[in-house]
């Protein structure tokens, strides 16, 4: 079913303008009453088709919170950022994942993933950069943290900016225990001979 529904996502009906909220808000009670994902992908089916991208939105928001679906919250949660990432809404999905950073650490951890995916695929170094450094200087949890450094010493990397990732270490260190800091640094010499620069380490 989740295949089914991904590439229902992926068609340009998600840009269409049909308004059904009367009929979206009485789904969203039922939905909302009934503990079966299956229903959730169902509906989402129906909406995305129709190119209701809002009412989408609006029905896992409301999801989100129910204590129907508390144990699926992380899933519902990257799905809106998903429809809405696809809908070319990026102002919106990035806002809503500002929301939860520091408030909500399993939607935290669900959301983090899919945004980085979504700058990573789009191949705009400088964009994906922004969100990086942006996420460096976010509440994360230091897990989650210690991962995005380890994006932008890859990004550094890539550009062959070897002055940055030395910059970089200090404040690794400050910010860090010494395991995270020795796992960062293993990975970040492990690349460096991988790739076959010796005389950076």
């Amino acid at each position: 079913m989740w295949k089914r529904w991904s590439i229902v996502l992926a068609t340009g009906f998600l840009l269409a303008g049909c308004d059904q909220k009367e009929k979206t808000e009485v789904t969203k009670a039922e939905v909302a009453a009934t503990p079966d994902i299956s229903v959730v992908y169902s509906r989402l089916d129906e909406l995305l088709a129709g190119g209701q991208t809002n009412q989408a939105v609006d029905l896992l928001g409301s999801l989100i919170r129910a204590r129907t679906y508390e144990d699926q919250s992380g899933w519902l949660f990257s799905s809106m950022l998903n429809i809405l990432l696809a809908a070319d809404r990026v102002g919106d999905a990035k806002a809503r994942f500002a929301e939860v950073i520091g408030k909500d650490d399993p939607l935290t951890r669900s959301g983090l993933p899919v945004l980085q995916g979504y700058y990573q695929a789009r191949g705009n170094v400088p964009e994906y950069e922004a969100w990086v450094d942006s996420m460096m200087k976010s509440a994360l949890p230091k897990d989650l943290l210690a991962q995005v450094y380890s994006w932008r010493f890859c990004l550094l990397n890539q550009k062959g900016q070897w002055d940055g990732v030395l910059a970089l270490v200090p404040e690794c260190l400050k910010t860090f225990d010494a395991d995270t800091n020795r796992r960062l640094m293993g990975e970040l010499v492990a690349g460096e001979l991988g790739a076959g620069k010796y005389d950076n380490v």
